[in-house]
């Protein structure tokens, strides 16, 4: 009789940790779909291997939000973790989420999550495989900050970007598909942009005077920019992976994350600023030198490029 009883109670337990692996495998399946994450990925964030890149971090923002686990208005939900794990996880934990998202620029939400549950790495079995309420699946809490409208000044419509953006890497591969532009790649995107943004003069070519200019037209410039060349998302944001593969050669990856992300922070604009906004204000302001280095280091070939004479006033 001892031994049935504990078998029926082996058979309940297993049911229930089967139940609840399938639960995270399912929540796993629709955010790898939602993110168009390569799907040879999946087995990867299923063993619980979870590397440092923007695909990986926007996957672990998904999961905690869909488990209610993380919120990116209020950040860790501390009440539910402690039910699930113990009255004193946020005591051992806290420090460590501090330091990392004082890093992180506070609109960036995929890396913000993404530090956060790596302060709780060892928790993550136990959390993801929890058999618990989720959110319904027609509900996504993960929904990307998005361009839904332009600035005021800016009348050129953000849909008329969304065919250059760049394409992620196909399902063969999930290595970052990205190649760095040459100069006159670089320049046509740009000169492509300034017409399109109505940008009808820049001085490009005269060193005494400062090319960067506070205008709609120039803000529009440098967010079409950015997306054209393949740096920025409007779904993921900046693209760090890319911004180091165009303009990283002579720092380390460690070195040129870690500058960037203090900046970042730094020049973090107020929430509700348009994705323009943001993109000219904080991430053209910390990329600035970095791009001064590139085309000054290509000069020579930029003075050839046609057209280029309209914009070298």
């Amino acid at each position: 009789m001892k031994q049935l009883v504990w078998l029926v109670l082996l058979i309940i337990i297993n049911g229930s940790l089967s139940s609840a692996h399938h639960e995270y495998r399912e929540v796993a399946e629709e955010c790898v779909e939602y993110l168009k994450i390569c799907p040879s990925r999946l087995e990867q964030y299923l063993s619980f291997v979870f590397p440092e890149d923007r695909d990986t971090m926007c996957f672990i923002r998904c999961v905690a939000s869909k488990f209610q686990v993380w919120s990116d208005k209020d950040g860790l939900n501390w009440s539910l973790l402690e039910a699930r794990l113990g009255p004193s996880v946020q005591e051992h934990t806290d420090d460590c989420v501090c330091r990392k998202l004082e890093r992180v620029d506070p609109y960036d939400h995929c890396p913000r999550a993404y530090y956060a549950c790596r302060c709780l790495r060892d928790y993550l079995p136990k959390i993801f495989h929890f058999h618990g309420h989720r959110f319904p699946k027609h509900e996504h809490a993960m929904h990307e900050h998005r361009c839904h409208k332009c600035s005021g000044e800016c009348k050129h419509g953000c849909s008329r970007f969304h065919s250059h953006e760049p394409k992620g890497p196909g399902c063969h591969s999930c290595s970052n598909s990205f190649k760095p532009l040459t100069i006159t790649e670089m320049m046509h995107k740009l000169v492509g942009c300034a017409k399109k943004c109505k940008l009808h003069s820049l001085n490009l070519c005269d060193r005494s005077t400062d090319p960067v200019v506070d205008t709609p037209e120039f803000e529009c410039t440098v967010y079409c920019a950015g997306i054209c060349t393949g740096v920025y998302s409007e779904q993921k944001g900046i693209l760090m992976d890319n911004l180091y593969a165009q303009l990283g050669q002579c720092e380390t990856r460690e070195s040129f994350d870690y500058r960037l992300e203090l900046c970042y922070s730094r020049n973090a604009q107020p929430e509700g600023t348009s994705p323009q906004s943001v993109v000219y204000k904080q991430y053209l302001k910390c990329l600035r030198g970095d791009y001064e280095r590139f085309f000054s280091s290509h000069r020579e070939e930029m003075l050839l490029f046609p057209g280029v004479a309209k914009y070298c006033h």
